[in-house]
């Protein structure tokens, strides 16, 4: 499987931020995580305008699917607007949620697990038109058709769902997200399929 992650850390390296361009195409996709086919969302708050609006998957109701792949008309929280950042380079782009108008970022904070810093939270909130990269993401092709990784282009790492296993009490239908640091190209929980309006694929 080819990620090119050598390539993506070069691009690391190289831009701090980025300049919004609202004239670059948009696409409006679902994104479902492999494994458990649920897919991602952001959250709704009670107090929007005190915190950054966490980021989530969770399976979809039946009646949202659609013979065409996955459209929401009333869930729109779990719909993504793909952002192409072209001066970044092929497949580039920011995801901003169509229902809050926020952007997907990863967080400079870190989640600990077992004391052991191996993953870092995720996020939407609204931003200016010049940006960090924590926002701006690659979407990389793997050798399974229709299934992609997405690697946060500030931190080179993986977007993950939870793993919940048969051992584990599940006290909600809601799975957290984050990126990893562990970089598997081989590990399910970082595959990711796009489900997109007019079956249009952003990723070329």
């Amino acid at each position: 499987m080819e990620l090119k992650l050598i390539f993506l850390l070069m691009l690391i390296q190289g831009f701090n931020s980025y300049k919004l361009n609202e004239s670059d195409a948009q696409i409006e996709c679902a994104i479902f995580n492999n494994l458990k086919k649920d897919h991602l969302f952001a959250e709704n708050l009670v107090f929007e305008s005190f915190q950054d609006r966490d980021v989530y998957t969770r399976e979809i109701p039946i009646k949202y699917l659609l013979n065409n792949g996955i459209y929401f008309k009333e869930h729109k929280e779990g719909l993504w607007i793909f952002e192409p950042a072209k001066s970044l380079g092929k497949n580039i782009f920011l995801l901003r949620n169509k229902k809050y108008d926020e952007y997907l970022y990863a967080d400079d904070s870190e989640s600990s697990l077992f004391a052991s810093k191996t993953r870092r939270e995720v996020h939407t909130k609204k931003i200016k038109l010049s940006i960090d990269k924590a926002y701006v993401w690659a979407i990389l092709k793997t050798s399974q058709s229709g299934v992609f990784k997405i690697v946060n282009m500030k931190y080179g790492e993986m977007l993950e769902g939870e793993d919940i296993s048969k051992n584990k009490i599940q006290l909600s239908s809601k799975r957290d997200c984050w990126t990893s640091k562990i970089l598997d190209a081989d590990d399910k929980l970082t595959n990711w399929y796009l489900f997109c309006h007019n079956n249009a694929l952003p990723v070329s």
